[in-house]
């Protein structure tokens, strides 16, 4: 009896000792599967944290008004009298006055201070009646121009450390004022200008523009209200009669709107 209890050789482990061994097993691969990903997602977190959070892309739209600077709507200096005597060029604010803007843009921020941009206008002014000697008094038309540009946005964000605006993190939005400069150039499509009884006086253009904005922006999360003011050269569209000299010229963009971020 007892040689055929015995008979294997093999020892005999108790069932109760051997369910403890298997579950305490089970623990143990549970516990060593389970804090590799869970090391990992805290890792990840924290990374994501000591990065600077904030959208990338912006959208702006906004109206305002265009101003005439200095320049002249000249005449020809080698025109023969009596057009050079009873008539004199004139200020490019005697032929026309403040008319409208339309402004659109996109940007992407390359660091917290600083974004490129796209921008597209719709600018506008408005002509003027004026004695021109002999050929009476005479109206100019509208002065309109479609302007397409790229340009970089530099701003002063607030929220970030001085030393830290120029870094290649995305920009953060800065809650409260946030003054910037923007610097663009392109190029613009004037339309033709004409003068009452006398037709086209200068043909419709595609010319060189360059300006210089400075503004200010308030944050509300991810919108932003601003208001900025520009300087622009414009240079001289062609002439469509032989009498007119139309010189390079500034105008001054004027304008408020509203900017949402991505």
């Amino acid at each position: 009896m007892f040689a055929s209890r015995h008979s294997s050789g093999a020892p005999m482990v108790p069932p109760l000792a051997l369910s403890v061994l298997l579950l305490s097993a089970a623990a143990c691969c549970a516990s060593a599967g389970g804090a590799g990903p869970a090391d990992a997602r805290d890792r990840r977190q924290d990374s994501a944290r000591s990065r600077p959070e904030g959208p990338r892309i912006s959208i702006s739209a906004a109206l305002g008004s265009s101003l005439p600077g200095p320049g002249k709507a000249g005449v020809d200096a080698a025109a023969p009298p009596p057009l050079t005597e009873e008539r004199s060029g004139p200020a490019f604010t005697e032929a026309f006055s403040a008319g409208f803007d339309f402004f659109l843009s996109a940007s992407y921020a390359f660091a917290p201070a600083a974004r490129i941009e796209a921008e597209l206008e719709y600018a506008s002014l408005n002509g003027k009646s004026r004695d021109e000697g002999y050929l009476g008094t005479l109206e100019y038309s509208d002065f309109e121009g479609l302007f397409a540009g790229i340009g970089v946005r530099f701003s002063a964000p607030l929220s970030v450390e001085p030393g830290k605006w120029f870094t290649t993190d995305a920009s953060p939005r800065t809650s409260g004022f946030e003054p910037y400069l923007r610097l663009a150039v392109g190029l613009c499509y004037l339309d033709r200008v004409e003068l009452e009884s006398v037709g086209g006086y200068w043909k419709a253009s595609v010319v060189f523009f360059a300006e210089a904005c400075i503004g200010i922006e308030f944050g509300l999360g991810p919108l932003g209200l601003f208001a900025e003011a520009a300087a622009r050269y414009v240079s001289e569209p062609v002439e469509a009669v032989w009498f007119a000299e139309a010189d390079q010229m500034a105008v001054f963009p004027i304008r408020a709107g509203v900017r949402i971020y991505f």
